[in-house]
């Protein structure tokens, strides 16, 4: 007398299979096993038919033993479609007869249209995945862009700026230089000694007011140049970090 053997799965139990042998109907089984202890349903996975139950669940026990969860459970941690290929090696040369019943048909049957409607949805699922990850790169890609351009004309101003600044420090440096002048005393008096040159007071005045403006103006120019270095190099960081990013983002796979 033939035998069913199957291959079932639970919901309940994610990664586990359950391989059995029957004489009942595949769907009589599954009531059978659907006890109180059992939260919810089995699933039939596979099944065909056998004409020893016995020999065929200890080849197909023995092919998935490295999944075997216990010795005397027929329960196995492993993927569903890797158990029906496991079994279907184990059980082929011995005399199996599978999509010769009805039920077993019916039942193979819908089992292979739920895999295919399975790596069907995995398809589109792994193809929608994918556009949307081509799409976020591009818009990655296009506000790094921007983000480049921005701060590439942030540091063009900031250089003429500090060019500038630059530039007016040494106009500066070379007026001071220039006048050379050094008051040797502090008290007013008729003429008013600068270094090797003697001045009357009109002519002391005349060189004292943009002397001094010059001695005023050196130190924050020579701060602001120092800030503008320090501005400049920070941006160029920044640039040189989103230049990789944005070859990075191509090599993504």
């Amino acid at each position: 007398m033939s035998e069913y053997l199957y291959l079932l799965s639970n919901p309940a139990m994610p990664n586990l299979v359950k391989v059995g042998t029957t004489r009942n109907e595949p769907d009589e089984r599954l009531r059978q096993l659907f006890s109180t202890g059992v939260p919810q349903p089995f699933v039939l996975e596979f099944c065909a038919i056998v004409k020893d139950g016995q020999v065929a669940e200890r080849l197909t026990h023995e092919g998935l033993a490295e999944f075997r969860l216990s010795s005397n459970r027929e329960f196995f941690k492993v993927g569903v479609l890797e158990a029906i290929q496991i079994t279907r090696l184990a059980i082929g040369p011995h005399g199996v007869h599978t999509d010769r019943h009805n039920s077993v048909r019916i039942a193979n049957a819908k089992i292979a249209l739920e895999h295919a409607k399975q790596r069907l949805d995995a398809e589109a699922r792994a193809a929608k995945e994918f556009a949307e990850g081509i799409v976020r790169n591009e818009e990655r890609k296009t506000k790094l862009r921007a983000d480049i351009r921005a701060l590439n004309i942030e540091i063009l101003a900031a250089t003429e700026r500090r060019q500038l600044t630059s530039q007016k420090l040494e106009s500066l440096r070379n007026q001071h230089k220039r006048l050379g002048i050094k008051p040797v005393q502090s008290k007013p008096s008729f003429f008013w000694p600068f270094s090797d040159r003697v001045l009357e007071n009109e002519r002391f005045s005349e060189l004292l007011i943009p002397w001094t403006k010059i001695e005023e103006q050196i130190p924050l120019l020579s701060a602001q140049l120092s800030q503008d270095d320090f501005l400049i190099s920070e941006m160029q960081s920044r640039l040189t970090l989103m230049m990789s990013e944005l070859q990075s983002i191509g090599k993504e796979k």
